[in-house]
């Protein structure tokens, strides 16, 4: 018979584990149950018959939130989060709020007796970031911050951005609810046990 591959691999090394488990489960006893859990997904992540694909996804659940139990870890990659967009928008993605549109037109003398319609048509201005030294200002970190803050939690300002802006928000928008809905799956467990 061949031996297993590592010690997470031997089908016979954790049945009295399992067993204790389902008891813990059974018992109600929150703490031992998810101290249980915590384990199992410690030996799959660890299993050399786990494949790569299944442990890069269980390592960034264990790496993110310690598997739904840890709510320190939740809650700094949300704050990781928004100091990162605050960091990128504020740098990147807001753009120079002093270019002004500008319309010139010219209206020709109104023929008699007939009125006269008049159609402007405004493109809006480029956004463009401004000199490097005056990307750090307190009212562009402050928009940021408010740009930031509420991407996480799906919140439109209405805020004109470059492109890369966009795509900053728009990552927040995707990571965002993630972290969150990880943090109260933590702070759950956390307050049952």
């Amino acid at each position: 018979m061949d031996e297993p591959r590592s010690r997470y691999d031997d089908p016979h090394v954790g049945v009295d584990e399992v067993e204790r488990g389902v008891v813990f489960e059974d018992a109600k006893n929150e703490a031992g149950a998810g101290d249980f859990y915590y384990g199992e997904m410690e030996a799959r992540r660890h299993a050399l018959s786990t494949r790569r694909g299944e442990r890069a996804l269980l390592a960034t659940y264990w790496m993110l939130s310690g598997y739904g139990q840890r709510a320190g870890r939740a809650l700094v990659a949300i704050v990781l989060l928004v100091v990162i967009l605050f960091a990128l928008l504020t740098q990147f993605g807001l753009p120079d709020n002093t270019t002004l549109q500008q319309m010139t037109g010219t209206i020709p003398p109104a023929v008699a007796g007939q009125t006269q319609q008049v159609t402007l048509e405004v493109r809006p201005a480029p956004a463009t970031l401004p000199p490097q030294g005056q990307r750090w200002t307190t009212d562009r970190m402050s928009k940021a911050i408010r740009i930031a803050l509420g991407s996480v939690v799906f919140r439109d300002t209405d805020q004109k951005l470059t492109p890369a802006g966009t795509w900053t928000v728009m990552a927040g928008r995707a990571f965002g609810p993630l972290l969150l809905a990880l943090t109260a799956l933590a702070i759950r467990t956390r307050v049952k046990r």
